[in-house]
């Protein structure tokens, strides 16, 4: 039975990568047979020039070289973090680290999950900066900086929560013992960008739940405040680690 699974996945992620592989050729092959007419076709006759038109097409043909190779690449990492024993590893890893820790089975599946997604997107990684820094930046497409594309990765990864997850986030978040007013002994930092709910009485209230608190208010910041400053953020860090001794 097991073996009849991987045969009919391998039947199916081959049929997949044909079937896009061949459209993407067609749709390349189409887009030289229009250009080598050397003429704006009908529908962009009289909306763009022909300089802009001979951007487009080669933009386009370079679009589609290198979704070829991405496509190659996708499927190749695909089955080698399938079949090289990579799993296997990081299944025993999470488990070790779940058991260091205390997490039960379900800290061992979600640490594993995480380990997993992780080695996607490392992997793809190169493959997306060229494609936003490298292809677009070259035809005058890309208007993305470093901090933008990163904080873009974020909220995509948290428009991906299911709907459930999210709601039942909210939901916890209400939960009266979360809002008890214990001490906290431990050294905390509190970053917070600049905006009128964060008042004197509010400093005063979490000063006095945490008297080891390092309270700063940053302006011209918003949510993502260590990606828009990183530099500054780092350095409000170490100060802070170093002036606890945990650094």
């Amino acid at each position: 039975m097991e073996q009849l699974i991987v045969a009919l996945f391998l039947v199916f992620c081959a049929l997949e990568f044909t079937i896009e592989f061949v459209l993407n050729e067609l749709n390349l092959r189409y887009v030289r047979a229009r250009w080598a007419e050397k003429q704006i076709p009908d529908f962009f006759r009289g909306k763009i020039g022909s300089d802009e038109y001979e951007k487009s097409v080669q933009y386009t043909l370079a679009r589609g070289r290198f979704e070829r190779w991405a496509e190659i690449y996708g499927r190749c990492l695909l089955l080698t973090v399938l079949f090289s024993g990579l799993l296997n590893w990081l299944d025993r890893f999470s488990g070790e680290l779940a058991q260091r820790f205390s997490l039960g089975v379900y800290g061992h599946g979600i640490l594993f999950c995480l380990a997993v997604g992780l080695v996607f997107s490392t992997a793809q990684l190169p493959i997306n900066l060229y494609s936003t820094f490298g292809l677009e930046t070259k035809f005058g497409f890309n208007k993305t900086t470093i901090g933008l594309y990163i904080a873009d990765k974020i909220k995509a990864l948290m428009l991906k929560t299911p709907q459930h997850v999210a709601v039942s986030e909210f939901e916890a978040t209400v939960d009266p013992d979360l809002w008890k007013e214990d001490k906290i002994d431990t050294p905390v930092l509190m970053i917070l960008a600049k905006q009128p709910v964060w008042t004197t009485e509010y400093e005063q209230f979490v000063r006095g739940l945490i008297p080891k608190l390092d309270y700063q208010v940053w302006e011209n910041v918003s949510h993502f405040l260590m990606m828009e400053k990183p530099r500054e953020f780092n350095a409000a860090l170490t100060v802070f680690l170093q002036q606890n001794q945990l650094l």
